[in-house]
């Protein structure tokens, strides 16, 4: 985690971004933040399809207070330009854009949606 301005200066005279997701909080389950991600690196590799499962100790306590249902974020890996070998990540957190009440409101039609849609699937076969 970036703590201060010399952190920053540190990072970005001392390594390179190699490759970027942004992320989309699914489900938070016994310590492990189940997440849908897009590659910002390379788009071509996006299926619409890929899901990472993220320890939650991952995250920093502050970050950790923040997630729910749906927050954004975007996971970095930087490569260290002295010596390939190391490296090291980061996560940024996006602001939520809604309220607790809306949240609820949104996992309430998601489920809804979600049961309506496997109903039709158990139909079909």
């Amino acid at each position: 985690m970036i703590k201060n301005a010399d952190d920053i200066f540190f990072q970005s005279t001392h390594s390179k971004l190699i490759q970027s997701w942004e992320c989309c909080v699914n489900e938070i389950d016994n310590n492990i933040v189940y997440c849908s991600i897009y590659d910002l690196t390379d788009p071509s590799q996006n299926d619409g399809q890929t899901y990472i499962e993220i320890p939650l100790e991952n995250f920093n306590i502050e970050q950790q207070s923040k997630l729910r249902f749906f927050t954004i974020f975007y996971l970095e890996i930087f490569q260290d330009i002295h010596n390939e070998e190391n490296g090291h990540s980061r996560i940024i957190l996006k602001e939520n854009i809604w309220t607790k009440e809306e949240e609820e409101e949104n996992k309430r039609k998601a489920k809804i949606w979600h049961d309506k849609i496997l109903k039709n699937i158990k139909e079909i076969s």
